[in-house]
């Protein structure tokens, strides 16, 4: 988690800086007022991601209606990556590393408990899509060109 927090989000490579995208986006939907789904579903297509598009709002809709506390997200222009972020972007990571164990145990500091599983099988359904497609989420921050 700390690796990403406070880094620029162009520091992220392929699946990361789309999770990140996309949990800003939909944020930013539900603060418009509008249908955050329909607002993603045509990048999660281009991106081949569409199946598993409704996995993703209803995983961010129970993290923003059924979470322990207070998560705030940047908007699309942030500089860099807040703390909530910067957790998400760790838990994404470790599902792709196959470290589920410690995914729960995030999930459980995060969510009430009774929504962890529900949670914890809806990223797990991203993460392998994401991965059979070659774009899975990773810890890799690329360097950023000086100047």
């Amino acid at each position: 988690m700390y690796s990403f927090l406070d880094q620029s989000p162009d520091r992220l490579t392929g699946g990361s800086h789309f999770i990140l995208w996309a949990m800003r986006g939909w944020v930013m939907a539900v603060m418009k007022e509008k249908c955050p789904a329909a607002s993603l579903l045509q990048p999660f297509t281009r991106m081949g991601m569409r199946t598993v598009l409704s996995d993703f709002h209803q995983l961010m809709y129970t993290v923003n209606h059924r979470g322990q506390r207070r998560m705030t997200f940047g908007d699309s222009g942030h500089g860099t990556i807040t703390e909530i972020e910067a957790i998400f972007l760790a838990l994404w990571a470790d599902m792709a590393e196959g470290e589920e164990d410690r995914a729960r145990e995030v999930l459980h500091l995060l969510i009430v408990d009774d929504k962890v599983e529900e949670v914890f099988t809806r990223l797990k359904r991203v993460v392998c899509h994401m991965e059979t497609i070659n774009f899975a989420p990773n810890r890799v921050l690329q360097s950023l060109p000086a100047g």
